[in-house]
């Protein structure tokens, strides 16, 4: 919900736009490698850009790109954790 001028909107998605933002999450669970990019992940997904936009931040309260670079660093978080960086220097 967004507040505008003390008034309560309510934002509505489709259910196309709901599959196509859900396949979108997918994908990037999925694939988190630099070579997807977000301008091919509308067509993937089966929706337009600014839908796609606009869907994930209603059903996720995140952006697209914010959801992506996120889920990056935790996985980069993960390896660094869990790799042994003194015996690489050796």
């Amino acid at each position: 919900m967004e507040k505008k001028s003390g008034k309560m909107y309510v934002h509505f998605c489709p259910p196309t736009v709901v599959t196509s933002v859900f396949n979108a999450r997918e994908l990037i669970n999925i694939d988190l490698s630099d070579h997807l990019l977000f301008k091919e992940l509308p067509r993937h997904s089966g929706t337009n850009e600014c839908t796609l936009k606009r869907g994930f931040k209603c059903k996720f309260k995140t952006s697209v790109y914010q959801c992506l670079i996120k889920k990056r660093m935790r996985r980069e978080k993960h390896l660094l954790q869990s790799t042994n960086l003194k015996e690489r220097a050796d």
